[in-house]
């Protein structure tokens, strides 16, 4: 088994002030989105030899943090992660659990939003199946800054299998590397402002 992962440092601009986030599952494009670039990364990823035969999952992602101590604030100590997901079969969704675990436990990720997207590339198909749901998950900063391993669990599995190994290899200058996660309640404009920034997305 094999999974492809794409990993880009990008940050945010956007900041207001307004009520608490609810929880959302559902989101839809907003002009050339990110999901098109993942798409791009699917396809060569699945034009490349395969030693072991067809590849049962794969993911690709990619992840955001807010470029100033104000935003950061305002984001409780967040970023977040956008994960693209393929898989052959349907029943292996919706993911059932996505978490970081470090020496000290385990955090899980707190989901705000997710999207079908259309599989029709036949290459794409033939490697990874026709299923695919992109996620976008809240991504604590300070944790992914320790060792620390990503895990996915699907609907299907009851294994939990390892995306990709912390810590980042860029630091934010502004934050203290003991600064604790806050536990309030994120901005839920900001949080729009975000996605749609980064990933061209709208809750």
């Amino acid at each position: 088994m094999r999974k492809y992962t794409a990993l880009f440092l990008i940050f945010v601009a956007a900041f207001c002030h307004g009520q608490a986030i609810k929880q959302s599952k559902t989101t839809k494009f907003i002009g050339t989105s990110s999901a098109g670039l993942m798409t791009e990364k699917f396809r060569r990823d699945a034009m490349k030899p395969q030693k072991d035969g067809k590849i049962s999952w794969a993911t690709n992602f990619i992840y955001s943090f807010p470029p100033t101590l104000k935003i950061y604030r305002e984001m409780q100590g967040y970023g977040i992660l956008y994960i693209a997901a393929a898989n052959p079969d349907s029943a292996g969704f919706p993911i059932r659990r996505m978490y970081l675990k470090n020496r000290t436990g385990i955090t899980d990720l707190r989901e705000i939003g997710e999207m079908k997207v259309k599989v029709t590339d036949p290459r794409i198909i033939l490697a990874y199946g026709r299923f695919r749901i992109d996620y976008y998950y809240l991504i604590p900063y300070r944790i992914v800054q320790d060792s620390c391993q990503l895990f996915i669990r699907w609907s299907n599995s009851e294994e939990d299998l390892p995306i990709t190994t912390f810590p980042l290899h860029q630091r934010l200058n502004f934050v203290d590397k003991a600064q604790s996660i806050e536990s309030g309640d994120i901005n839920p404009e900001l949080l729009k402002l975000y996605l749609r920034h980064e990933f061209h997305v709208k809750l």
